[in-house]
């Protein structure tokens, strides 16, 4: 009795959160042919935790981004899932997985070798921002680079990359622990993935951002590579944003959902 009574009182706990409403825009610039994607999401951030919830996406179909698709990450253990609810299944988010799979896919290709070099990461404080949604902000802008030299044979192709990204931070939206923006474990994780990343100058980069909820992001990347320019942006931009409680069951896998093995990393980065 006292057993079932405890389970109920955990089932039924809720916790304090924000809930941020977002739209997102992806698109090439110039002349480059790449399609569009827009999408709609909804994240919750509660604790260490973050939920991110796909309402509608349009443009190319990617297992990680679907309309419907959720994603989970549990700050404290450091884990990440992805959820489809419309076959009740979940994944892993296995970077070391990640890994290995680019590494195969870089040996399948004879006689191909890749080089990374000049990695260089920037993050810096431009004072106060512009209002978003009436919250007062703090304005960050983060710049990477870095050049890949791809060997084939005899011949060198020499590829320079640049990223900018400016994110506007609440300054009134304060959170314990928000993985995305400012813990710098994950985000690291992630660029573990590219050889010759220095991890630990990222990390330390990454140590300079608040501990605040970001309401508007806009993030550009553009290659050269001989004659060929091609640029991307990325635009995220918070519609509403509330302080709320959730249930605890928010951030957990819900039961009666099956565990399958993350894709394949080639149909995760289809964009």
């Amino acid at each position: 009795m006292i057993l079932s009574f405890i389970a109920a009182l955990q089932i039924g706990a809720t916790i304090p959160a924000i809930r941020i409403e977002t739209t997102t825009t992806s698109e090439s610039i110039g002349a480059t042919a790449v399609p569009a994607t827009t999408g709609r999401s909804v994240m919750v951030v509660g604790g260490k935790n973050v939920r991110i919830e796909e309402v509608e996406h349009t443009g190319p179909r990617n297992p990680m981004r679907n309309t419907g698709s959720v994603m989970l990450m549990h700050g404290a253990d450091r884990k990440m899932f992805n959820l489809d609810p419309a076959k009740k299944e979940y994944w892993e988010i296995d970077l070391a997985k990640m890994q290995s799979q680019l590494s195969a896919l870089l040996k399948s290709m004879p006689g191909l070798e890749m080089k990374f070099s000049d990695m260089k990461s920037d993050i810096k404080d431009l004072g106060d921002g512009e209002p978003v949604l009436g919250h007062p902000t703090r304005h960050f802008q983060m710049t990477t680079s870095m050049t890949m030299n791809a060997l084939m044979l005899a011949d060198t192709m020499s590829v320079s990359m640049q990223t900018s990204s400016e994110t506007w931070f609440a300054k009134d939206l304060a959170t314990e622990d928000y993985t995305m923006a400012a813990d710098t474990s994950m985000l690291t994780q992630f660029r573990d993935l590219i050889p010759g990343i220095n991890a630990g100058q990222f990390r330390e980069q990454l140590a300079k951002l608040p501990k605040l909820v970001p309401l508007k992001s806009v993030s550009t990347t553009s290659s050269h590579f001989g004659p060929i320019d091609m640029t991307f942006k990325v635009t995220q931009l918070s519609t509403k944003v509330e302080k709320t409680t959730v249930p605890a069951s928010t951030f957990e896998i819900p039961a009666g959902y099956k565990k399958v093995e993350m894709p394949d990393v080639a149909k995760l980065s289809n964009q």
